[in-house]
C-alpha cells in the first residue's frame, strides 16, 4: 500500500474551499443557513469518463492565488458564453494539471464549460476536446467549504486499489446554488494510473 502523505489531502482541500466560493459567490445571493448542513458524499467508483467539447481558458497560478485566478477566469467566460451565444452543452469543468505535494509550486488551471461539437474559440477563449479520463471519482452534495472531504474519501481508495494520482484532477459542477447549499452537487474526479 501507498504512504498516504498529510500534504496530499491538502492539495485538493486547499483548492475546494476557495474553488467556487470566490468564482461564483455573487450568482446566487442565499442567506446563509442557521446549522451547517452535512455534506453527502457518494461511494468512490473507478471510470472513464468520455471525451467532450470544452469551451475553456488555462492560466498558471498557485494556492496562494488560487481565488483570484478563479475571480478573473469564470466572470470573463460565462460573459463571453452570453455575448457570443456560445451553446453550452453540460457543466463548468475546472481542470488542475500538474498539481503536486509542493503548495508554493505553480499549476495550471483550465476553467470553461462543456459545449457542442461546432463550438469556435471566442476573445481569449479556447475550445477542444477534454480527453477521455481514467480516474476515482465520487459524487459530492454540500457546501463548498466542505468539498475537502470529497478528496479525503477518494485519496485512501485510490491508494488501497494500489493506483497512482496523475497529478490531474476534475471538478463537474452538477447543480449550484451557492457556496454555503446544501443542494450543490459536484462530481470529484481524480486521475489515475
Amino acid at each position: 500500500m501507498h504512504q498516504v502523505s498529510h500534504n496530499m489531502f491538502l492539495i485538493p482541500m486547499m483548492f475546494g474551499v476557495l474553488l467556487v466560493a470566490v468564482a461564483l459567490a455573487g450568482e446566487s445571493p442565499n442567506p446563509a443557513p442557521s446549522t451547517k448542513p452535512t455534506p453527502m458524499i457518494g461511494e468512490v467508483n473507478m471510470q472513464t469518463v468520455v471525451a467532450k467539447s470544452y469551451f475553456f481558458r488555462s492560466k498558471q497560478t498557485t494556492f496562494a492565488d488560487l481565488g483570484k485566478t478563479i475571480a478573473e477566469l469564470m466572470p470573463a467566460m460565462m460573459t463571453t458564453v452570453k455575448e457570443k451565444s456560445v451553446q453550452v452543452d453540460g457543466p463548468v469543468i475546472f481542470v488542475y494539471h500538474g498539481v503536486d505535494q509542493d503548495m508554493s509550486k505553480p499549476f495550471t488551471l483550465d476553467v470553461g464549460i462543456a459545449v457542442t461539437e461546432s463550438t469556435q474559440a471566442a476573445g481569449d477563449f479556447k475550445v477542444r476536446k477534454l480527453d477521455a479520463f481514467h480516474c476515482a471519482t465520487v459524487l459530492y452534495t454540500g457546501p463548498i467549504d466542505s468539498l475537502k472531504t470529497a478528496f479525503e474519501k477518494l485519496y485512501p481508495a485510490i491508494f488501497q486499489n494500489q493506483q497512482t494520482p496523475t497529478g490531474e484532477f476534475r471538478e463537474y459542477y452538477l447543480y449550484w446554488e451557492s457556496p454555503e447549499s446544501a443542494n450543490n452537487v459536484v462530481q470529484v474526479q481524480v486521475g489515475v494510473k
